[in-house]
């Protein structure tokens, strides 16, 4: 929203508008990214603003199997998927008092600094080993796969983000294929 009300400012700046339906699509984590805006302009969160169209594309829209198939390795990529969401999250919610708690060592000293932001995805992805079993603590997969307290609300959340019903056309893309986020992913957002 704040990005949206930028851009408006903007344009007003050099003498234009834009129309007030947002036509919103989003890849990947954009896939919730995008349900979640599209549910703030359904709900006249800005009253400028209005939902035109959705079109998310290949979501992890179930963030609790997403997490648990990476600290399982069933996903492409895990030990990165599950690096990138447990550094994010640790800096929002801190998920671990310490990062020896999360990631096995020698990791424990690197993997924070590896995902600042300063770091191009083939930088990390070659620092880091294929597994998840190889770079995390097994006690922190174990919560990863069984999430509760704090964690299992905040995780329940991100898997809600479809629990509403827009009222614009939605055209949901995700290929069968795909050894990332797993077509079931779309399915949870069918059913939600």
């Amino acid at each position: 929203m704040d990005a949206l009300r930028a851009a408006r400012a903007f344009a007003r700046r050099d003498g234009r508008d834009f129309d007030r339906r947002v036509l919103i699509s989003g890849f990947s984590q954009g896939g919730p990214a995008t349900m979640m805006v599209g549910r703030a302009l359904q709900q006249r969160i800005d009253p400028y603003f209005g939902l035109g169209a959705l079109a998310p594309i290949a979501g992890p829209f179930d963030l609790t199997g997403f997490e648990a198939d990476a600290a399982d390795d069933k996903v492409e990529r895990s030990s990165l998927y599950l690096a990138y969401f447990s550094t994010a999250w640790q800096r929002m919610y801190g998920l671990y008092d310490s990062p020896a708690d999360a990631f096995r060592a020698p990791f424990d000293k690197t993997v924070e600094s590896l995902l600042d932001g300063n770091h191009t995805g083939e930088r990390i992805a070659a620092a880091l080993p294929r597994t998840s079993k190889e770079l995390f603590a097994e006690k922190f997969l174990q919560k990863m796969r069984n999430p509760t307290g704090d964690l299992r609300r905040k995780l329940k959340t991100m898997d809600n983000t479809c629990d509403w019903r827009p009222e614009v056309p939605v055209h949901l893309f995700h290929a069968k294929g795909d050894k990332d986020v797993f077509w079931t992913n779309s399915q949870h957002w069918l059913v939600s």
